[in-house]
C-alpha cells in the first residue's frame, strides 16, 4: 500500500529536466490544460499538470506554445514534445529568457 501511496506522489510532481532544474516555474492554464512552464536563455520546457483524457500531441502542442508564449513573453519559434513535455526555442528580440513578473497567468481559449 505504502508503494502505490509514494507512486501516485512522485506521479504528479512538477519536476524538470536537468537544464531547467534551477529555472522558476511559472503555471499557466490554457483551455483547460494546466502547464507548469520554465524559461532558461532562449529555451523553454513546459510540463503538462493537469490529467486529461487521451489528450492528442498536436492539441497538447498547441496548448504548450501559447503557455509557453505567455510565460516567457517571447515569440516560439519551434516546440517539440508529446503530452507530457513539451520543448521549445524562443524568439525573445532582445530579451532572452525573462520572463514576466507574473506568478500566474490564465489563458481562456486557443482556437488553431
Amino acid at each position: 500500500m505504502r508503494w502505490i501511496i509514494l507512486l501516485a506522489l512522485l506521479a504528479a510532481c512538477d519536476s524538470p529536466s536537468l537544464r531547467f532544474r534551477d529555472a522558476p516555474a511559472t503555471r499557466v492554464s490554457v483551455d483547460g490544460s494546466v502547464f507548469s512552464v520554465r524559461v532558461k536563455g532562449e529555451r523553454a520546457e513546459s510540463l503538462r499538470l493537469s490529467r486529461e483524457r487521451r489528450p492528442r500531441v498536436g492539441a497538447t502542442l498547441a496548448r504548450a506554445e501559447a503557455a509557453i508564449g505567455q510565460a516567457s513573453g517571447c515569440q516560439v519559434k519551434r516546440i517539440d514534445g508529446d503530452q507530457a513535455i513539451q520543448r521549445a526555442t524562443l524568439d525573445c528580440a532582445g530579451q532572452p529568457g525573462e520572463p514576466p513578473p507574473l506568478a500566474d497567468i490564465v489563458v481562456i481559449a486557443v482556437e488553431r
